[in-house]
């Protein structure tokens, strides 16, 4: 490699190696490029992994939508019939449910995978929990009338009964669960939220 001053600058080098001709200032200038680069590759994946705690308000409020959009969830472990408002039967399959209250006496059920949308008819009832914002809850009775519960804030909520072979009994408005069946379910789904 060859060292050669150009001009009356003494500060303008050339390098010449083989075939490659580059002054000096172009090579500096292109290895602070190449730095900063580098460092800014470095600096950008440091953000995007925060190392300790998440505590900015920002992202708590991201962490509590998250909660909050799992308390309003059910998850159906197998097919279950429900009646519709038109006194019809509606399956809703095995899967994840956001529960939303919709008319008086009815309740929505999405699926978070299809994000379609089923009406069934609900009871109105009444709990004793002091909650901020909607917790759904879903209640296998016993084998053959499962329950979703959404419940909201003020002491208000929704109740649906289902069936899992499409059977309706007699005085289905009659099986609503008890307070204490509510109340249990409701610390069950709150210990599986804490874990």
């Amino acid at each position: 490699m060859d060292w050669e001053l150009k001009g009356s600058d003494p500060l303008v080098f050339t390098i010449a190696g083989d075939s490659t001709m580059c002054d000096i200032m172009t090579f500096i200038g292109r290895y602070f490029v190449g730095m900063l680069l580098v460092t800014a590759a470095s600096a950008t994946s440091a953000l995007a992994e925060p190392s300790g705690p998440v505590e900015s308000p920002a992202d708590m409020a991201v962490l509590e939508l998250l909660r909050a959009e799992v308390l309003d969830t059910v998850s159906l472990d197998r097919p279950v019939h429900f009646t519709t408002p038109q006194a019809t039967d509606i399956v809703a399959q095995a899967g994840t449910y956001r529960v939303q209250a919709g008319e008086p006496s009815q309740m929505k059920l999405v699926a978070l995978k299809a994000s379609t949308a089923m009406v069934v008819d609900a009871l109105n009832i009444t709990h004793e929990t002091d909650i901020a914002e909607p917790i759904a809850l879903y209640v296998r009775d016993d084998e053959k009338f499962p329950h979703v519960v959404l419940l909201l804030p003020g002491g208000q909520g929704l109740e649906t009964v289902g069936s899992y072979d499409g059977s309706r009994a007699r005085g289905l408005r009659l099986l609503k669960l008890t307070p204490k069946q509510i109340k249990k379910a409701l610390q069950k789904k709150m210990e599986k939220q804490s874990e």
